[in-house]
C-alpha cells in the first residue's frame, strides 16, 4: 500500500534571511510529523544577488526527505524595481508570480499522487499568494520569518498609530530614558 503524504507548499520570499526561516519550520514540521511532505516555491531574486541565486541553486539539488524544491519560472521582463518605493516594487515582483503559483497548484492538486495538498504557507511579504490558495479552497497560513520580539514591537507601533491615533514620526526625535538612567 502506498503511503499517502498530506502537502503543504511554502512561498518564501527571495531573500535568504525568509528562504532559510522557512527551510528550518519545513524541517521541523516533516520531522514531527510522518505522514506530512513540504513542497517549496523558489522564486529568482529580482535583482542579480549571487549569494542568494547560488543559495537557492544549492536548495534545488540538495536531497531533504519529504522537501522538494520547484524553482518558479520568471517574466522575461520582471517588474522595474522603483528607487523611491522600493518596497512596493518588491510586492510586484513577487505578485508577478502568481499566475505561475496557480498553474503548479492546479497540476499538484489534479495530479494523483501519494501527495495531497493541504495548505499553502507564505512568507508575510508574499500574502498576495492568499488568493490564490483561496481559487482551490485550501487554508491559507502567514509566516513571519522574524522574531516574536520583533512581531510584539510591530503590532505595538500599530496599536499606536490605529488605536491611539499618534503620529509615529512624532516618535523619531523624541527624548527617552537610557537603560543605565531607568536602573
Amino acid at each position: 500500500m502506498e503511503n499517502t503524504f498530506a502537502e503543504l507548499v511554502f512561498i518564501p520570499a527571495p531573500a535568504v534571511g525568509h528562504i532559510m526561516s522557512a527551510m528550518e519550520m519545513a524541517k521541523v514540521l516533516v520531522n514531527r510529523h510522518q505522514s506530512l511532505s513540504v513542497t517549496v516555491f523558489l522564486m529568482n531574486p529580482p535583482l542579480s544577488m549571487l549569494a542568494l541565486s547560488t543559495y537557492i541553486e544549492s536548495l534545488a539539488k540538495k536531497a531533504i526527505e519529504r522537501i522538494r524544491f520547484i524553482k518558479l519560472p520568471q517574466d522575461q521582463t520582471p517588474p522595474k524595481l522603483d528607487s523611491k518605493a522600493p518596497l512596493m516594487s518588491f510586492y510586484e515582483f513577487i505578485n508577478s508570480h502568481c499566475k505561475y503559483v496557480k498553474n503548479i497548484l492546479e497540476e499538484m492538486i489534479n495530479q494523483s499522487s501519494s501527495r495531497r495538498v493541504v495548505g499553502l504557507v507564505a512568507d508575510w511579504f508574499c500574502t498576495g499568494m492568499i488568493d490564490v490558495a483561496n481559487e482551490f479552497n485550501l487554508p491559507s497560513y502567514v509566516y513571519f520569518t522574524s522574531s516574536a520580539a520583533f512581531l510584539g514591537f510591530k503590532l505595538h507601533f500599530e496599536t499606536l498609530y490605529v488605536d491611539q491615533k499618534q503620529d509615529l514620526l512624532e516618535l523619531a526625535n523624541s527624548e527617552s530614558e537610557s537603560y543605565s538612567e531607568l536602573c
